[in-house]
């Protein structure tokens, strides 16, 4: 595959993906940044001022891990949840259980 093609459609897919998981709410979009500001705010005022962190971008480095953290944490009860809703599928075909984490 040309990587042209595949990272526009890797643009694509995580366009669709974004607007399919906040069309539900209308907020979505605006919560989808604000909740790793809110997290590294947090996470700022009580590293770095109560407990006297001068670290040199420590803004920065809170901003990278919790987004990080998020989108981990996220993408791990994602898939926890599509093994657990295939689980009528996942008994009718004969895999090695072992492919599964769940079951």
């Amino acid at each position: 595959m040309n990587r042209t093609i595949f990272f526009d459609l890797l643009i694509y897919k995580t366009r669709a993906n974004l607007r399919a998981e906040v069309s539900r709410l209308y907020l979505a979009y605006v919560w989808w940044v604000l909740n790793p500001l809110f997290n590294m705010a947090i996470f700022y005022i009580v590293f770095g001022i109560f407990m006297n962190n001068r670290q040199e971008h420590l803004a920065l480095f809170l901003l990278l891990g919790t987004s990080q953290w998020q989108w981990f944490a996220s993408t791990a009860q994602h898939a926890a949840n599509s093994i657990w809703s295939a689980g009528n599928t996942m008994r009718q075909i004969n895999i090695p259980k072992v492919f599964f984490p769940l079951e």
